[in-house]
């Protein structure tokens, strides 16, 4: 191999040191070098997970045989939120951790349990390993779109919405309560109404009955 080649295979390997915030200017470049391209996408709204995201990055570069074999980026989940929907991504899942292959574009690594931010540089030692295979991602287009709209949003509303579910139920109950109680006394209000005017009609007839006694009486 001449210097040259040797000098661009180099350059070529070291082109993204560290970890990169990634946009529409260097995303292309970042994702076409000879390292398998990490990429966490995380929402800049939500500051601590936004921090744990660039400590878990900091900390895989930091180990040598991962920083020999990944370039780590960050990008703006919330703004990359359509293009990540196809990988299976959502913006209510972030930070959220993919992997593409450097030398083979169609191959990706994507895994919610095993490559999951709080434990990256475990995640990627899966990897490295073999013991986390790839995806396709031509094979996996209708399977994530598939995934996006019914797999994911379960998912999140399992995970999320414990208390949520809870809170609704309860919400739920002291509504239906409430209209009970209505139903009830709106109810019991026409029966006394009924009742009431049962009543006086029973009282005028025994009324009409005894007079109608005084009279035959008094006539006899």
């Amino acid at each position: 191999m001449s210097s040259a080649a040797t000098m661009q295979k180099w350059i070529n390997g070291h082109a993204f040191p560290g970890v990169w915030t990634l946009d529409e200017s260097n995303s292309a470049n970042f994702l076409r070098g000879p390292q398998d391209a990490v990429v966490v996408a995380a929402d800049p709204d939500t500051k601590d997970r936004n921090q744990q995201a660039w400590s878990e990055l900091e900390r895989a570069f930091a180990n040598e045989t991962l920083a020999e074999h990944f370039r780590f980026g960050i990008l703006d989940g919330a703004y990359w939120a359509s293009t990540l929907s196809n990988w299976g991504i959502h913006q209510y899942d972030l930070p959220r951790v993919i992997v593409f292959k450097g030398n083979e574009p169609d191959l990706y690594w994507e895994d919610a349990d095993e490559l999951r931010v709080g434990s990256l540089a475990q995640g990627l030692n899966l990897i490295l390993t073999g013991r986390l295979e790839p995806r396709k991602r031509r094979d996996n287009v209708v399977l994530n779109r598939l995934a996006n709209n019914l797999y994911y949003p379960i998912r999140h509303f399992v995970s999320q919405s414990s208390l949520h579910l809870i809170g609704s139920l309860l919400t739920l109950l002291v509504l239906l309560l409430v209209v009970t109680r209505c139903i009830y006394e709106t109810c019991g209000l026409i029966f006394i109404d009924d009742n009431g005017v049962d009543t006086e009609e029973q009282i005028e007839k025994i009324r009409a009955i005894a007079a109608a006694e005084r009279r035959k009486k008094k006539q006899q």
